[in-house]
């Protein structure tokens, strides 16, 4: 039963990001035409406000701001929240016609449904105000340099819920292994330590069209922009946010993106697609999205410093790699993942003639579409610097692993640790594979450097710089409030404490959340029930099949193995330093922790050091 559970389980469990269906339909809702007003709009010369309400719908809900492309085309810019009071949308406007919208899926998950019941508004696509007519305004404020982060989900931020471990056993553990001494509540898993609020709006900001906070930027709600694609996880910690005034960032990254958009998972890739879905809405891909940024960012006088890229790893398939490879660790008899003849997922992408040759390809082609965008904009090539990121190793070498976690084989290092992998696995992703996977992403960089001569280009090797923080290593550091040989150690915790001596990566998650037929999915093995800490910051409620349910699970999916908060501002650190510095263009550049500091800026205090040439 074990054995099956698990086959089911851990597919799609680890996700640079992942899709899903439409949830379950609601109940039939009651019959109404909202209305939306728009009561006022005002420019100033860093945007223009647009207030109203919303009368005749739900009390609370969402907002589109969208603006005029001609004929019948209306695109979405930027979103917020309507409440009773009304609602307040930002934009940095350019000279157009402007109107709100509320969508439909703020009353229904459905509309089909709707559309039989209400065929009229259906056409209309939601409740529309009226169209404004807006002059662009003249910035006056002074300039901003911007570093722009484009890629996937070591870009965009995932897994920034994470913070920390909680105790080694977890309620996992304790279900699974009684007679150890794991004293966790029923009501709280401290394994799993978050690192912002109780929400995924907190953790992920971006996803919702939100300004996030940041040092030097006045009036950051002027810089919203459509942000395309569905959980694509931007969260304020990204390591495009450097914490430093002189700096202002954005964060364009998707989880889950391969190079080209994916439209079947609603995905924007690093491309100029700009296309209605039937699934997911409007997709518009990241170049396409850079474009536009850096358009409105030089009408206000402002500076693209830096873009920071990261992608390749979903074009290869590594959330595959990854499950499969705990699928066998957990499967007895099942060869483990790193052997020649296993035929498993890494394997297979190590091995074939062209091995892990999509990194670089990505690479190649994301960077043209980068440079190609910035040219459409009117951004001086020479002027930026396209700063090229490899993959941080995740997991230990063996000689580093903590034994405590579990041996080779049983579920221990999984159920303990989250990181179910044999020494073999360990050795492999360190060794061959992890270094095959480095130099195709160099390899990508060196390519676009000669192909745009005229373009500063550097790679971040950010292979080592969670080094000595990897899941399940044995240099992180836990408070001793329990003997350590009983594996109930309690954890370093979301404070200094976690940057200096924590653990930086996401631990992976193994229950009935990866399942694809969801519905099989009890209460006792839920991840409301297994990881209620978490759960509660996916899903809001805590409650097993809650409103949020089926979305929580999907969103639960992309967390794993990952940098965590602590990872992405050890990240921070590494490009702030590389970047700018023009003794860096056309290098690698290894980045290391320092040694359990923190910087100026609170960040993991980091090393660089320079290598090859490109």
């Amino acid at each position: 039963m074990f054995v099956s559970t698990v086959r089911r389980s851990l597919m799609g469990l680890v996700a640079l990001g992942m899709a899903t269906t439409a949830a379950p339909a609601l109940a039939a809702p009651a019959q109404h035409h909202p209305v939306v007003h728009l009561t006022q709009h005002s420019a100033t010369a860093r945007g223009t406000s647009f207030g109203g309400t919303v009368i005749g719908g739900p009390a609370r809900g969402t907002v589109e701001l969208q603006e005029h492309r001609g004929h019948l085309l209306w695109h979405t810019v930027a979103t917020s929240d309507f409440t009773p009071h009304g609602f307040l949308l930002k934009y940095p406007t350019t000279t157009a016609s402007y109107r709100v919208r509320v969508p439909l899926h703020t009353w229904y998950n459905t509309t089909k449904w709707f559309a039989r019941t209400h065929p009229s508004f259906h056409q209309q696509g939601g409740a529309v105000s009226k169209a404004v007519h807006v002059t662009a305004p003249v910035r006056t404020a002074s300039s901003h340099k911007w570093v722009v982060g484009i890629g996937d989900s070591y870009m965009s931020g995932e897994g920034a819920s994470y913070a920390g471990y909680g105790p080694w056993c977890g309620r996992w553990h304790d279900n699974w292994m009684p007679w150890k001494d794991c004293k966790v509540s029923d009501t709280s898993d401290r394994w799993w330590i978050s690192a912002f609020g109780s929400s995924l709006r907190d953790t992920y900001p971006g996803d919702f069209a939100q300004p996030i906070p940041q040092p030097g930027l006045t009036d950051r709600s002027t810089y919203s922009v459509d942000l395309s694609g569905v959980r694509c996880h931007r969260s304020a910690s990204a390591l495009m946010y450097w914490n430093r005034s002189d700096y202002a960032a954005m964060n364009l990254a998707c989880s889950g993106a391969v190079v080209d958009t994916d439209r079947a998972k609603g995905k924007p890739g690093v491309d100029f697609v700009d296309e209605q879905t039937q699934s997911h809405g409007r997709i518009t891909g990241q170049a396409l999205q850079l474009q536009r940024f850096a358009t409105k960012a030089l009408a206000q006088g402002d500076d693209i410093s830096v873009v920071s890229l990261s992608i390749g790893g979903n074009d290869i398939g590594f959330g595959d790699i990854v499950a499969d490879c705990v699928e066998r660790f957990l499967t007895p008899l099942k060869s483990a993942c790193w052997k020649p003849d296993s035929g498993s997922a890494a394997r297979v992408a190590y091995d074939n003639g062209n091995g892990l040759g999509k990194a670089r390809d990505a690479v190649v082609t994301a960077g043209r579409n980068i440079v190609h965008a910035l040219d459409a904009a009117g951004v001086p090539r020479g002027r930026y610097t396209i700063a090229v990121q490899t993959y941080p190793m995740g997991v230990p070498p063996a000689s580093q692993f903590q034994n405590d976690f579990g041996g080779d084989s049983g579920y221990g290092r999984q159920g303990i640790g989250g990181c179910g992998l044999t020494n073999g696995d360990l050795d492999f992703f360190n060794g061959a594979f992890g270094d095959l996977l480095k130099n195709r992403t160099i390899q990508g960089a060196s390519a676009l450097r000669r192909e745009f001569g005229d373009v500063p280009v550097t790679v971040v090797d950010a292979t080592h710089a969670v080094r000595d923080h990897q899941l399940c290593s044995n240099r992180v550091h836990y408070p001793a409030t329990r003997s350590a040989g009983n594996n109930t150690n309690t954890p370093a915790w979301a404070g200094d404490w976690g940057g200096r001596t924590g653990g930086w990566i996401t631990p992976v998650i193994v229950n009935c959340m990866g399942s694809d037929d969801w519905k099989t999915c009890y209460e006792s093995d839920s991840p409301a029930t297994l990881y209620p800490t978490l759960w509660k910051a996916v899903d809001g409620s805590g409650g097993y099949r809650s409103p949020g349910w089926y979305e929580g699970i999907e969103q639960m999916k992309q967390l794993p193995v990952h940098p965590n908060y602590w990872g992405q501002r050890a990240l921070a650190t590494c490009h702030s330093l590389i970047a700018p510095d023009p003794a860096a263009v056309g290098k690698v550049m290894h980045c290391v922790p320092k040694g359990g500091d923190l910087d100026a800026y609170g960040r993991p205090a980091m090393t660089v050091t320079p290598g090859g040439d490109l």
